[in-house]
């Protein structure tokens, strides 16, 4: 599949003698899955919400600039980068101080205080007021050796709220022959006068500091380790969702005892930005919380859509999911991109089938970077994982690096115990795929029969259904098993070889499974069906602890778990870690806040959107070229949590959004490029005119916003 990169890297063969005579082959390699991905209706995908519609061809993702994805705050702000600059951590506070005498003290704050203890807490913050540059060297004691413990922070409290520029903190000092313990008040140090760690932070500042990642082509824990590494110690970000590597995007973050200086030096200094600015950090903000995992209200996408064939049936799509929404799949990017989907492994965990699930992992990838290709390769022919651990070398993180290292330890025996050694979010993600494959199925045969109208036992919930993943919908992410980039942390990760702890880690184990929420469902009967729309129509994801519908779709759900060799009580396995509580998702989604505009460009290649960081360096937004020869979509929508922007595309586009036709695509664009500047410069060789640019749709103006 072409998308523009030039010729693959060559290699050179790889030399396996020096890990000594690995002995005979015992397995011999499968056959090549060259040309094998992941189609839609592989996994369920064949419906749409509007049938009727006409479709339209178009590219999708050719460059990761055509895929742009702002986080929504819990305040429902679109999170854009706005400013580059650090706040001023130097500048001279603006401090509301007004002299208050001893006896003005309302009684119950003033008893703590003696009058000369009151009068030398004035004297020095008014010597504090008045340094600039300097701190007075003063400190006042305040005996609190009688006082309780509540009565103490009660002192804290009001040297505060009198002084707020004078800092205390508890300790026990010898004054005369007597140990007491005192509060010492002092003058508030300020911005980097010290080092800022979590001994030395000054006192009046949230620990935590809130800030905007931009990232472009990056996933975000490739993103946090480079910032960890950079800034010299093993830091913990949190943050509310992970975002799509093949992308730019923008998100809220949080590390805490970290100064925005220190932060923004970290981002320039990382490898990512050597040639271009792929990592960017601002709008700083200090905190007392950290964000945690779900700290959102979704995503919003301004995605391009190139070579669009059909301007007049790409304006009916929009229009439909406008108007209808579009149905709520999982999309291709939860079950990879390979011969392997990451719900084929779920379905051998489930069934307890630990060597067909470690062979499926470690089956051998015609799209496999180098090392990886070359460790796969060599485990499945001679079934050595202390080798094959060894050739993986730098990239033994991965979820294949950890099976080996388990086979290893548990002396080459396939079990559960050696796929223990991959992380249990990773684990979990392979059966969550295959309750979403199941999901689709249902969905699919669903709207089949029935199509997309309420019927009599249809499950329904009136309020938002609490998505629940153990990740965020990551477009075009695919998982370590599968991905082309085999040496990222799996995405859910306690703690990588930098160290970077994965700060939204589940506090509770069952915060990581679907059902963690419990939802009371609704079942549609005759006294209730009028009042009920397709989009409060929830299906279940199989689990033990989740209701079906009272009709012919719960059939549905037994044929599909019945093809697998599964029934409903699959999912109550002796291992509680893989016993799977199950989950509701709404059958509809739709796209809010949705609107478009058409670009003609004449460049294959050319940006057709801005990025957030260039439009914070002052560049213009791209114009239109309105003799262009080809036609481009650039449409922006909102989605929730668990919501795929890809099935919205599909939805009007009626294309597949696999790698497999989207490489056609790409490949016939390539082509008929190719073939224009050809005629161009054939006809300027024979001193003619210049080509007339023939456009891809009807003739219609390309300038229209909607």
């Amino acid at each position: 599949m072409s998308r523009y990169q030039g010729p693959k890297r060559q290699y050179k063969p790889f030399d396996l003698s020096r890990f000594g005579d690995p002995g005979p082959i015992v397995h011999a390699l499968p056959p090549s899955d060259e040309g094998q991905t992941t189609r839609e209706p592989d996994v369920g995908i064949s419906q749409y919400a509007q049938a009727d519609l006409p479709g339209f061809s178009a590219i999708i993702k050719h460059r990761y600039s055509d895929f742009n994805v702002f986080e929504i705050d819990p305040q429902g702000q679109v999170v854009r980068l706005q400013s580059l600059t650090p706040p001023d951590l130097d500048a001279k506070p603006n401090i509301d101080f007004q002299e208050m005498k001893h006896l003005d003290v309302p009684e119950d704050e003033r008893k703590f205080f003696t009058s000369l203890t009151w009068l030398r807490l004035v004297q020095l913050a008014k010597k504090a007021l008045l340094k600039e540059d300097t701190m007075p060297s003063e400190t006042v004691s305040v005996d609190v050796t009688t006082r309780t413990k509540e009565e103490r922070k009660q002192v804290h409290q009001i040297v505060r709220k009198y002084f707020p520029h004078l800092q205390t903190f508890t300790e026990d000092k010898t004054i005369g022959d007597e140990l007491k313990k005192v509060i010492s008040v002092l003058f508030k140090t300020t911005g980097d006068q010290k080092k800022a760690d979590d001994r030395e932070w000054p006192r009046e500042r949230p620990k935590f500091l809130h800030f905007t990642l931009y990232k472009e082509d990056l996933d975000s824990m490739q993103a946090f380790n480079a910032l960890s590494k950079c800034l010299g110690k093993k830091y913990k970000f949190t943050f509310a969702g992970t975002k799509d590597k093949r992308s730019r995007s923008t998100q809220r973050c949080a590390i805490s005892f970290v100064t925005p200086k220190q932060l923004i030096s970290a981002a320039k200094r990382t490898y990512f930005n050597q040639d271009r600015t792929a990592l960017a950090v601002g709008d700083f903000s200090f905190e007392r919380k950290a964000i945690r995992l779900g700290d959102h209200q979704g995503n919003h996408f301004a995605l391009v859509l190139r070579h669009v064939d059909s301007r007049e049936n790409a304006e009916k799509g929009l229009e439909g999911l406008k108007t209808h929404g579009f149905i709520n799949y999982f999309g291709l990017q939860r079950f990879g991109n390979s011969c392997v989907k990451t719900s084929d492994v779920g379905l051998a965990i489930i069934r307890g089938q630990w060597q067909e699930a470690i062979e499926l992992i470690l089956k051998p990838r015609s799209n496999d970077r180098f090392l990886m290709k070359q460790a796969r390769e060599f485990w499945w022919q001679y079934r050595k994982s202390d080798i094959a651990l060894r050739i993986l070398g730098h990239h033994s993180q991965s979820i294949e690096g950890s099976v080996f290292k388990g086979l290893k330890l548990s002396n080459e025996k396939f079990g559960s115990g050696a796929m223990n050694y991959v992380n249990k979010n990773s684990r979990l993600m392979y059966v969550h795929a295959y309750q979403s494959l199941v999901w689709n199925k249902a969905v699919s045969r669903r709207v089949s029969k029935h199509g997309l109208k309420v019927v009599l036992g249809d499950l329904y919930l009136k309020e938002e259904v609490p998505e629940v993943t153990n990740e965020e919908p990551m477009e075009d992410q695919e998982v370590s098993a599968q991905t082309e980039n085999e040496d990222k942390v799996p995405l859910v990760e306690a703690k990588d070889e930098n160290g970077v702890k994965d700060g939204n880690e589940a506090k509770d184990e069952n915060e990581a499974k679907f059902g963690r929420n419990k939802v009371n469902v609704s079942i549609v009967s005759p006294e209730n069906i009028n009042d009920v729309s397709i989009h409060d129509v929830v299906m279940p994801l199989p689990g033990k602890d989740i209701q079906y519908p009272d009709n012919d779709i719960k059939d549905m759900y037994e044929a599909i778990l019945k093809e697998d060799g599964l029934d409903f009580e699959s999912f109550e396995n002796s291992s509680r870690e893989y016993s799977l509580g199950g989950d509701y998702r709404k059958i509809v989604a739709q796209a809010g806040n949705l609107q478009w505009r058409f670009i003609r460009y004449t460049d294959p290649n050319k940006t057709l959107v801005i990025s957030d960081y260039n439009r914070v360096m002052g560049l213009p937004e791209i114009a239109d070229e309105e003799e262009g020869p080809y036609l481009g979509l650039i449409l922006e929508f909102s989605l929730k949590t668990s919501n795929y922007a890809t099935m919205a595309i599909r939805e009007i586009s009626r294309i597949d959004t696999g790698k497999e036709q989207q490489g056609q695509l790409t490949e016939q664009h390539q082509t008929q490029d190719e073939e224009r500047k050809r005629k161009a410069d054939e006809q300027k060789e024979n001193g003619a005119g210049p080509v007339k640019k023939i456009k891809t749709d009807d003739t219609k103006d390309a300038e229209s916003t909607h």
